[in-house]
């Protein structure tokens, strides 16, 4: 059945202008987006729909749309539960920005889109086996060619990406220092930034490829379990318990890497300060046996604090530091990020079998304004949820990031996650922080009072008092 436009109440301009035009899914729980190209774009469930929707009620070959430089034309293909427009049931119409058309059970709205959100800032191929899974991990980052060349010696894990940023650069002339040797090695840096891949080219770089990479989080083993999980135990020496060789005679001849050793409690770590000395390691029931491994340790915690508060033993500090090696976080490599989106998501790509092609100039630039708390670790996460929420064949765009939602902490609660507890008295930071945000008051206000009481959310009077204890008076 053909409908008139002149039957409907509203009436706007025809043809798209020029701009780039999509179908947005309207509904309370909707969240996709159709980019619709120049010519015809076949709606329906075939794999081979530009559109393609698996959903109640769509035909595999539902209607097409066909965008023209004046106009842009809807035509059902004699689909089984029909195309509307406005609500009304159409053969053939043409669509103007703003209006609803309705394919099966779902309601979409034609609108305009910007050129930063057709762009793309990352470009990817489809999979060349098109549904096959593969496993990934964590974290991980993939070498492509992006890539810069590293230097000599210096090798990284299967499926590590080679950044571009000076942050990262200048962490690979720091391996490319250690490819020969045996020290011990400290990394530190936020979770998620990847310190155990990091761990891992320190052991490809090295002497001890040849052996085992070993590795075990202090931090996610109870601690009365921690000693024999580490150290090993000997048969027999408790009813039911069966005698195991521990992670350290595991590593022999290789690597052994220790992550949150911050989290050792004091008796376990001057057990290994005494296996980093010696170079033996005594089990559980059992007489000390040499030990020849190579002791990597990782730590997001602030070790110098938690020695000054006596919760960490300063030699054992000395003995894993021989050679420090801090990893950057996500926010001061930015200019890494398109290398990393453009990797996940042709790893998701190929783990679910989707053909997402890529980000928008618009969404990166929506990106790189995140503060990424998460690191690495989240960026993979929230590229998967796009790539997931994707529809086939169209790229990521900014309306499908949405709000930020990674963190729910605001600035207060990211500065109070920053400071080391028991280094100060509270009082101590709470009067620091106080005094600063009264001078950036001042300073705002150019020293007006009133203004900066306001500012401040406190009455005059309080301001006045506040200035007198902090001395900030005139």
């Amino acid at each position: 059945m053909r409908v008139d436009r002149q039957t409907r109440e509203h009436h706007q301009e025809e043809g798209s202008q020029g701009e780039h035009l999509r179908l947005r899914e309207t509904g309370s729980d909707a969240y996709r987006h159709l980019l619709l190209k120049a010519g015809d774009n076949l709606v329906g469930s075939d794999r081979d729909c530009a559109c393609r929707l698996e959903d109640r009620g769509i035909s595999r070959r539902h209607a097409v749309i066909r965008v023209e430089p004046e106009r842009c034309l809807v035509r059902d293909l004699g689909s089984k539960n029909g195309t509307r427009v406005a609500g009304l049931p159409i053969e053939q119409d043409v669509l103007r920005l703003g209006d609803e058309v309705t394919f099966g059970a779902t309601r979409w709205k034609l609108e305009a889109v910007p050129d930063d959100d057709v762009d793309l800032a990352v470009e990817v191929e489809p999979p060349s086996d098109h549904g096959e899974a593969t496993s990934i991990e964590d974290e991980t980052l993939p070498l492509t060619a992006e890539s810069p060349s590293l230097p000599a010696g210096v090798e990284l894990p299967v499926g590590i990406v080679a950044g571009i940023s000076p942050a990262i650069v200048e962490l690979y002339q720091q391996l490319a220092a250690l490819r020969r040797g045996d020290v011990a090695v400290l990394i530190t840096g936020e979770t998620g930034v990847g310190k155990e891949h990091l761990a891992q080219a320190v052991h490809l770089g090295s002497p001890r490829r040849g052996g085992p990479f070993v590795a075990i989080n202090c931090a996610a083993v109870p601690s009365e379990l921690l000693e024999a999980e580490l150290f090993g135990i000997g048969k027999g020496v408790a009813t039911g318990v069966a005698a195991r060789r521990g992670k350290i005679r595991q590593a022999a001849g290789g690597t052994l890497f220790l992550d949150e050793v911050g989290e050792l409690e004091q008796p376990l770590q001057a057990k290994l300060l005494r296996i980093l000395q010696e170079k033996e390691v005594i089990p559980l029931g059992e007489s000390a046996e040499s030990v020849d491994v190579r002791f990597i340790a990782a730590t997001n915690a602030d070790l110098g604090s938690r020695i000054g508060q006596g919760q960490f033993r300063a030699d054992l500090y000395y003995r894993l530091a021989g050679f420090e090696l801090a990893v950057p976080a996500l926010r001061d490599r930015a200019v890494d990020l398109p290398i990393l989106v453009g990797h996940f998501i042709r790893q998701i790509n190929r783990e679910i079998g989707k053909r997402v092609r890529g980000l928008t100039v618009r969404a990166m630039s929506v990106l790189r304004e995140r503060p990424w708390p998460g690191n690495i670790r989240e960026l993979q996460n929230e590229i998967r949820r796009l790539v997931y929420l994707c529809p086939d064949g169209q790229a990521i765009d900014s309306a499908m990031l949405g709000e930020f939602r990674a963190s729910p902490r605001g600035p207060i609660e990211l500065l109070a996650d920053r400071l080391e507890l028991g280094s100060q008295p509270l009082a101590v930071f709470l009067e620091a922080l106080e005094r600063r945000l009264v001078e950036r008051a001042l300073e705002q206000t150019g020293g007006n009072r009133s203004a900066t009481a306001r500012l401040l959310g406190i009455s005059r009077n309080g301001l006045t008092i506040r200035l007198e204890r902090l001395d900030l008076g005139d």
